[in-house]
């Protein structure tokens, strides 16, 4: 079954349970009848997307929204390393892919991990 976003109004009071009334995420899942992991997720996005609370009461359900789920349709664009050239540098002696990707890392600092460098590959 496909996983639908949780109203606004429901997350308003997410997070006036978790913050105001301070109950648990367990908690304030429970009463809510969200999982604890969905609870997270949505206090994760609150933080940071900088929300405090209270929340400004001029703040609408459509602003709230826009500020959770932000970069949910994007995907970060990440630098990519010169395949052909890894190629070429691991044709090398003593040269492996996890030189290569530490030296790649370096000028990328927001590049892929080394697993996923060695899985795109």
């Amino acid at each position: 079954m496909p996983r639908t976003r949780v109203i606004m109004q429901d997350i308003r009071v997410l997070l006036r349970y978790y913050y105001d009334e301070r109950l648990s995420k367990r908690e304030v899942a429970r009463v809510l009848q969200l999982s604890p992991g969905t609870v997270r997720n949505y206090l994760q996005r609150a933080e940071v997307a900088g929300i405090s609370w209270p929340l400004p009461q001029d703040l609408t359900d459509a602003a709230l929204e826009a500020l959770l789920f932000l970069d949910s349709d994007r995907d970060p664009v990440r630098p990519q390393p010169d395949w052909a050239q890894v190629q070429k540098q691991l044709s090398r002696k003593g040269m492996t892919l996890e030189r290569i990707w530490f030296a790649w890392i370096q000028e990328h600092p927001d590049g892929y991990s080394y697993g996923y460098f060695v899985s795109v590959r």
